[in-house]
């Protein structure tokens, strides 16, 4: 019992290392006007995201070894897709914006293009670290409630602290602080399906499909200035799904886990 505490302590500092290390290699390229503007800092990002998120792919290589395919072959089951419904219902409501749009454009289709590419980076980092590495110590021990909710709500902390160092990039301090709060919210439900889905790929995929999805209202569609009422409902309904429904669920997950996924296990990350 001791022994799976210090080694999912070490890798849990481990993976908020890599994380670390990241934010201060680009904040470095930063401060010496190494990112530029436009395609070139996007390169530049993506080439540095998919640098430290081949180290921390090989760091998993290392801690599971023969096991470490399974942690993208293990066959996602039928409870997992229902337990993504807030993602589901999160993402649908982005068609919503096309009801009071005033037109739709493809002038910023070749920047979202560059997004894409820079969000599909982002998937394979971030969930390289912050599900991959820093979890991994405690899925030894998912059997146990305790480890199960340290391992989500550490992530889901540390996710949201790397998010709040956004302002260090010439972002606003309090647009920082909230972009940390609702990461954390966010990080706390994609572990918890971690926990459950054991397929680090479909952390990937998902965590790319949501920054991608998010990202098309302002690239394609032209929305109305001043006060609208469908507006501020699908941002009220959005907001509580990242911010109560996520982060509950993500607790009920872990004290409902030996019932929710009984029959459904193999083990690809124990």
């Amino acid at each position: 019992m001791e022994r799976d505490k210090k080694i999912s302590i070490v890798m849990a500092a481990v993976g908020f290392a890599l994380t670390e290390l990241f934010l201060l290699f680009e904040w470095v390229l930063y401060q010496n006007g190494v990112f530029g503007e436009g395609t070139q800092m996007t390169l530049i990002d993506v080439a540095c995201r998919l640098g430290f998120g081949i180290v921390a792919i090989s760091v998993l290589a290392g801690f599971y070894r023969k096991r470490f395919g399974g942690l993208f072959t293990h066959s996602v089951s039928r409870i997992t897709w229902i337990l993504l419904t807030p993602v589901w219902l999160n993402l649908l409501s982005y068609g919503v914006y096309l009801i009071p749009a005033e037109s739709v454009t493809g002038e910023f289709a070749g920047i979202f293009l560059m997004v894409c590419v820079q969000q599909l980076a982002t998937g394979f980092l971030e969930e390289a670290t912050a599900r991959g590495v820093m979890m991994s110590g405690f899925l030894g021990r998912k059997d146990r409630l305790s480890f199960r909710l340290a391992a989500v709500i550490g992530s889901g902390v540390i996710f949201g602290l790397a998010h709040v160092t956004n302002f260090l990039f010439g972002g606003d301090i309090v647009e920082s602080l909230w972009q940390g709060l609702f990461t954390a919210a966010w990080g706390m439900f994609m572990a918890a399906i971690y926990l459950v889905s054991e397929n680090l790929g479909l952390m990937m995929a998902l965590h790319a499909l949501w920054d991608i999805v998010v990202r098309v209202p302002g690239n394609f569609i032209n929305l109305p200035g001043g006060e609208n009422g469908l507006l501020i409902g699908l941002d009220v309904f959005q907001t509580a799904i990242e911010l109560v429904v996520m982060p509950v669920m993500a607790v009920l997950i872990c004290v409902n886990y030996d019932k929710w996924t009984s029959g459904s296990r193999t083990t690809a990350a124990k």
